[in-house]
């Protein structure tokens, strides 16, 4: 029964996680990159003076619900690069040989645009309660 059971999970999830799903995902980065007109090139100098620009910046709202410019930036940077990244990235060198850079390049590229979907959904479609509590959002 439990052999059984182990099987059909595995089997599930070679199903979802075969080769086709980094395929569809290649596609959806490549669509969103063509559809937003390149938003990776076209305000990277607004991006740049939005996060790093304004890390520092104390001339805002102090309120103590708030977070600072460099919270937002330490949380995000917190939630998206972790041990896998960087173990990801020696396993590549010793691997693939210096292309591999060109090929991380590449996915970081594209992954960018995804990313800033992925927040851009999530800041819509939080809520707010009653009390001012913010539920969900890309951080949550």
């Amino acid at each position: 029964m439990y052999d059984a059971f182990l099987t059909l999970v595995t089997r599930l999830s070679d199903l979802m996680w075969g080769p086709w799903t980094m395929v569809f995902i290649a596609f959806v980065s490549v669509y969103l990159t063509i559809r937003t007109r390149f938003f990776q090139v076209s305000s990277f100098g607004y991006i740049m003076r939005s996060t790093f620009g304004t890390m520092f910046d104390r001339s805002g709202d102090q309120s103590v619900d708030r977070m600072t410019p460099f919270q937002a930036t330490t949380t995000s940077l917190a939630g998206t690069v972790g041990m896998g990244n960087m173990a990801g990235v020696a396993t590549a060198l010793s691997i693939g040989g210096p292309g591999a850079i060109f090929w991380m390049w590449m996915l970081a590229f594209f992954g960018m645009i995804t990313k800033a979907a992925e927040v851009t959904t999530g800041v819509h479609y939080r809520d707010v309660d009653e009390n001012g509590h913010v539920h969900g959002g890309p951080v949550k």
